[in-house]
């Protein structure tokens, strides 16, 4: 559970930067949007199966 907690702060954090200048160019911001999305949904997909358990 400890890896899920973690993983998605980082995932917040990440989130969090893309909107800072200077951070991450432009043309790689929709992709890393995009990426971390999916990375959201499967961690909290594992978090509530790891939960049940």
């Amino acid at each position: 559970m400890e890896v899920v907690n973690r993983l998605l702060h980082h995932a917040e954090t990440i989130s969090f930067h893309l909107d800072e200048p200077n951070h991450v160019p432009k043309s790689a911001r929709s992709k890393l949007r995009e990426q971390l999305t999916r990375l959201k949904a499967r961690t909290k997909e594992i978090d509530s199966y790891l939960r049940l358990r």
